[in-house]
């Protein structure tokens, strides 16, 4: 037997999108910190990226 969603309360749908875009932005920061502190592990000690 198969079900038909008749309708959907616009409540609800916010609250799946919210969610959606809550964990969208927990992966984007985690991306961002991590990618900011392998740039500054790759810096050097003296704090310059380029060997001189």
């Amino acid at each position: 037997m198969s079900q038909v969603i008749k309708e959907v309360n616009v409540m609800s749908c916010a609250k799946v999108g919210g969610l959606v875009y809550a964990l969208m932005g927990l992966v984007g920061g985690f991306m961002f910190s991590f990618f900011a502190i392998l740039g500054s592990a790759a810096g050097g000690p003296d704090g310059e990226c380029l060997p001189s």
